[in-house]
């Protein structure tokens, strides 16, 4: 397990898993009318929107991955979700050097980045003002400063890999805007995501407010879709997982293509039984009339 912690297996790893993952929705009939990831996922994202082809991404997350393990080696480090906003976070370790804002997740979620040192002290500090925190199992202090020395190998694995503009939005996640059409630029802000805070909490906000309102998370477990949960509190939206941690891989899928029918996604299912010998039950007709029983 310990060797899925590096960044340079996990990274292909998991752009191969959710690359599947999603070209089995699409297979389905999923359309999306835009994007977005989380740190590394928006790599994947824009792999989804026809930015970047499939092959580059694989190598873009080997070569990416071996440039912040490095990175990590030089300056060694960790994260830590702290159960508080941003403004408090930087209040509170103003005076703690070698720490800063890696992510903005919720309203009261925050991840910083730091040495051990300043993890520890930040620790203390926080705990003196029974804020709760908790430390990631991760392989360095990623999204801060601490890992500019990937940025050249990064610059030089971006500049080997063929970029375009997305063909379908893709929301950054370190501007909380959609990604622009000028393939150098989109680039740009792949380099800049080495280093840059993630302000996720902002970007659910801003696609909401653009119009999205169903939210399907393609990744391991359903962390992204209780973060939307509380991001969106209040609001009418739907947030859908198609893997939750203990739960039947096939069967947590089925609930999910469930959710996606009966919010008015016109999905065809038939594809998931050829080569199997089940018949479709709906073959002919609307699949939402079919799931209801309607005729």
């Amino acid at each position: 397990a310990g060797l899925f912690r590096r960044a340079e297996l996990a990274q292909p790893l998991m752009a191969a898993a959710c690359m599947g993952m999603f070209r089995l929705l699409e297979r389905l009939g999923l359309r999306p009318a835009m994007f977005a990831g989380h740190s590394f996922g928006e790599h994947v994202a824009l792999c989804a929107a026809g930015a970047i082809d499939y092959d580059d991404l694989i190598l873009l997350a080997y070569r990416r991955g071996v440039a912040l393990m490095e990175a990590a080696a030089a300056r060694p480090g960790g994260m830590m979700a702290v159960a508080a906003d941003a403004d408090t976070c930087r209040r509170l370790l103003a005076a703690c050097s070698d720490v800063e804002i890696a992510a903005i997740n919720a309203p009261r979620q925050v991840v910083i980045s730091g040495t051990a040192e300043a993890l520890a002290r930040a620790e203390r500090t926080l705990a003196a003002q029974r804020i709760a925190t908790e430390r990631l199992e991760v392989a360095g202090p990623f999204h801060c400063g601490l890992m500019s020395s990937a940025c050249p190998a990064v610059a030089e694995a971006l500049r080997q890999c063929r970029t375009a503009g997305p063909v379908v939005p893709v929301w950054s996640n370190i501007t909380a805007a959609p990604m622009p059409d000028d393939p150098s630029q989109v680039a740009q802000i792949m380099l800049e995501h080495t280093t840059a805070p993630l302000r996720f909490a902002e970007q659910i906000e801003n696609m909401y407010a653009a119009g999205s309102r169903v939210f399907v998370e393609i990744g391991p477990q359903d962390v992204l879709c209780r973060l939307v949960g509380r991001i969106l509190r209040g609001l009418p939206h739907l947030a859908i997982a198609t893997h939750i941690a203990g739960q039947d891989e096939l069967v947590q899928l089925q609930h999910a293509l469930a959710q996606l029918l009966a919010a008015g996604a016109p999905l065809q299912l038939e594809y998931l039984y050829q080569l199997r010998g089940v018949a479709s039950a709906w073959t002919g007709r609307d699949p939402g009339c079919a799931l209801h029983g309607l005729k």
